[in-house]
């Protein structure tokens, strides 16, 4: 029995060993999973911080920061007088490239410097008087990607309470609007711009009239400079401006701004190959940051056609210059072609009426002109109305019905 007993003391003993040993490297399970932030989170020395390591957490601190993790919905989670931070994965594409790895754990206004301002009156009140807010499509402008963002949010903070009733943190439940925002506006623009040459007579003032919107759109345009006619033929005239005084338009059109107009007319059809570095930064006012690219796009009536204007766009510094900018930017310059075409055909079209019409008016025989299903009279000649016994006024414009009533029903 002895024997027994003392092989059962031993293998608890060595159980026991086993057990303790393993427990300072177990994962806690409000950590655990393989996402990005998990292993981030997982990966800190939590000691070094201010809260101390994991195990001394309060449980409202390890629940929501287990539920933050374990959610597909961008969450963020500031804790803490030093407002440490959280977040999971879904709020990475937010960040871009600048404030991630180094943000989990971060002091949140050490990590968020150039928007605490904005933000930190918000997290204040909820700190300090539990009182929770929400923002739709907010723009909360943040560092990434090398450059300060033109960010838009529609965002809630709320109180995490911990054990003693205070509050102990910050959550934020977001959406970033960004691509929505500015999508929208940028249809805005285009709609108006549509709206407002389809009014214009010539390309001049199709020209003055896109001036007029450009204006209205600085977010996206915050200057442009609109030319009429060939680059490659020297003949190229500033006509319109926006969003810039006419002396800095001409100080725009320097050398380096004339070699790359005749380069892009020189590729027939197509913009520039990439945003054009400006001589000198502009600053106007819409930023901290000066306006410093520009992007050129032809005026063409159709595809493979040469230029018959350009317009140089500034570009936003707080935009990233993307594929989508540059289709936007594009469109707009294509819908002044595509007007500009419409007139051209419009133009001919009625010129080769008119001779049509004065052809048919000087015939040697009886001619009226009548179109649509209701017979309506275009035109009828001398000779035509002598012969039905007519004036010319009481044919053109009339269905031939009203022109002869006594012939209804015959």
């Amino acid at each position: 029995m002895a024997p027994g007993r003392i092989i059962v003391l031993i293998f608890g003993w060595l159980n026991m060993t086993s057990s303790t040993a393993a427990c300072p490297n177990q994962v806690p399970a409000f950590l655990a999973g393989d996402g990005v932030t998990n292993q981030l989170a997982q990966s800190i020395d939590w000691a070094a911080t201010s809260l101390g390591p994991t195990a001394q957490w309060p449980s409202s601190l390890k629940t929501t920061v287990g539920m933050l993790l374990h959610s597909r919905h961008p969450m963020f989670l500031w804790w803490g007088p030093e407002l440490i931070q959280f977040y999971n994965d879904a709020y990475l594409p937010s960040f871009g490239q600048g404030k991630h790895p180094a943000a989990m754990g971060q002091s949140g206004k050490d990590c968020w410097q150039e928007v605490w301002p904005i933000i930190w009156p918000q997290i204040d009140d909820v700190m300090s008087r539990a009182k929770a807010s929400w923002n739709e499509d907010h723009l909360v402008p943040i560092f990434r990607n090398g450059r300060i963002e033109e960010v838009y949010w529609t965002y809630g903070y709320s109180p995490i309470f911990d054990e003693s009733g205070a509050v102990g943190g910050t959550l934020v439940v977001c959406t970033e609007t960004t691509t929505r925002v500015v999508s929208e506006r940028r249809l805005r623009t285009m709609r108006s711009l549509i709206e407002k040459i389809a009014f214009a007579i010539d390309m001049k003032s199709m020209l003055h009239a896109a001036a007029t919107i450009c204006s209205e759109a600085a977010r996206d345009i915050p200057f442009a400079l609109l030319l009429g006619g060939a680059a490659s033929s020297g003949a190229v005239q500033l006509v319109d401006a926006a969003g810039v005084t006419q002396a800095q338009a001409q100080h725009l059109l320097d050398p380096a701004l004339a070699a790359e107009l005749a380069a892009t007319a020189a590729r027939t059809g197509s913009g520039s190959t990439g945003p054009l570095r400006l001589t000198e930064p502009l600053l106007l006012g819409l930023w901290p940051e000066p306006v410093t690219e520009a992007f050129i796009v032809p005026i063409t009536r159709a595809s493979g056609q040469p230029a018959i204007g350009f317009i140089v766009f500034g570009l936003n510094p707080r935009l990233p210059f993307d594929e989508v900018y540059r289709s936007h930017l594009t469109e707009l310059a294509d819908r002044i072609g595509i007007a500009q075409s419409r007139h051209d055909a419009l133009r001919l079209r009625a010129a080769v009426e008119s001779e049509r019409n004065n052809l048919l008016l000087q015939a040697p025989v009886a001619t009226a002109l009548l179109s649509g299903p209701q017979h309506v009279f275009q035109l009828a000649n001398p000779l035509y109305c002598k012969m039905v016994g007519r004036q010319e006024h009481e044919l053109v414009g009339k269905t031939y019905v009203q022109a002869f009533p006594e012939l209804a029903g015959t």
